[in-house]
């Protein structure tokens, strides 16, 4: 009960690491969205504020153009005053011949001569010209100066359509801005539960992958059986990550020390394979494990016979049996423990088990064992052809390989 409740702690607290790391991570991406919702809005504001300088100019310029009209009116008004003034002398002009004629007669009358009017008119009708002269040169200068404020009016008219045509484009991104807001939101949404989802899926099939207790099933490495796996955990290695961290030499030595039945066991893809669990690609390590058989290759399957083990353990038991180790029946038992434990593998490991108890039981008949190193290594060599004869040679290589190890451990 004990172990549920941790189980069910280790759950919790699993779920509040990972709601953590979510929030930190979403939170983190929240602040980096910030920060470019804030670059947009300063790019703005200052797009804003240019445009409130434009208008601001605009307004400036306006208030000139004003100015302008209102110089443009004094003038307009001063050469209508002026038109007035010479409307005025015109008709003093006027009055003033009607008094040259008065005063032709009288200076007829008076004894005046006729050339001296004349000059005095002369004079006075080039002053008149003078006058009309300064008249046009001052209405060209006003109707280029209408021609200029019409220019300049054509000139605003079309500032003030860009100008519009600026704050439609703004207003266009303002909402574009706004849309992708939303499309972002949802975006997240959507991506906390696929997140969710994953993670509880990932859950479940990690849960395969562990004991009852909680803890890290070695037996899931193609390869591990229940023996295995129970000396992988007395050398230390209880976990898929202090797995994948251990390096073949290690692992060699480690199923050496077990013993020679751990002899054929190949660990080249447990470390990789314990990799895909510790980074939860289940789906890697499912692939991996169908081009594997036992730890090793299928295609590599051809290269060595499977039923080598076997050999080797009916070879030792062999061994043992001439060497004093086991004696009488016990001998004979022990050899048909080694046949029955290699069962799995074939016909022809079972047959091989057969033969080695025979042997045995016949080393051991008598309940004595010749010591000797001729009784040995003739003991030795029924047994390696009693394998050829059995399974050809193939089990003749593998028994031969054990039966010399069993010597080279005898002589030393």
């Amino acid at each position: 009960m004990s172990g549920l409740w941790w189980l069910i702690i280790g759950l919790l607290a699993g779920w509040l690491i990972e709601l953590a790391i979510d929030y930190r991570y979403w939170r983190r991406q929240a602040q980096v969205e910030a920060q470019r919702l804030a670059e947009q809005e300063a790019a703005l504001d200052a797009r804003a504020q240019l445009l409130g300088e434009k208008q601001a100019a605009q307004h400036q310029r306006d208030e000139e153009l004003t100015a302008l009209q209102t110089a443009l009116a004094a003038k307009d008004a001063e050469l209508l005053a002026q038109a007035q003034r010479t409307d005025e002398r015109a008709e003093e002009v006027s009055h003033l011949e009607q008094a040259m004629d008065k005063r032709r007669a009288d200076l007829d009358r008076m004894g005046l001569t006729l050339n001296e009017r004349e000059k005095d008119i002369a004079a006075r009708n080039h002053a008149l010209k003078a006058g009309e002269a300064d008249y046009a040169t001052r209405l060209e200068t006003l109707q280029a100066s209408e021609a200029d404020v019409t220019r300049r009016v054509a000139v605003v008219s079309n500032r003030e359509s860009a100008m519009q045509n600026w704050e439609a484009r703004i207003l266009a991104r303002e909402h574009e801005v706004g849309d992708k807001e939303t499309e972002l939101v949802r975006q997240a949404a959507t991506a906390a539960d696929l997140r969710a989802t994953v993670g509880a899926m990932k859950e479940l099939v990690a849960r395969q992958y562990r004991t009852a207790e909680g803890a890290d099933d070695l037996r899931a490495i193609e390869g591990i059986d229940d023996q295995i796996a129970d000396l992988l955990r007395k050398a230390g290695i209880e976990t898929f990550e202090r797995l994948s961290e251990t390096s073949l030499g290690e692992l060699t030595r480690t199923l050496e020390g077990g013993g020679s039945r751990f002899g054929l066991a190949d660990p080249l893809s447990w470390a990789e394979q314990a990799e895909h669990l510790v980074s939860g690609d289940f789906v890697g390590l499912e692939r991996m494990k169908e081009e594997l058989r036992g730890g090793r290759p299928r295609d590599a399957e051809s290269l060595e016979p499977p039923v080598a083990q076997s050999a080797a353990d009916a070879s030792q038991l062999l061994i043992a049996g001439s060497t004093g180790e086991s004696t009488g029946q016990g001998a004979g038992q022990g050899a048909a423990e080694g046949g029955a434990e290699g069962a799995g593998s074939g016909q022809d490991i079972g047959a091989g088990a057969e033969a080695a108890a025979a042997i045995g039981s016949g080393a051991s008949g008598d309940g004595a064992t010749d010591r000797s190193p001729e009784g040995m290594e003739q003991a030795e060599r029924e047994a390696e052809e009693a394998a050829s004869a059995s399974h050809g040679p193939l089990f003749q290589a593998a028994a031969g390989r054990a039966g010399d190890r069993g010597r080279r451990k005898h002589r030393r």
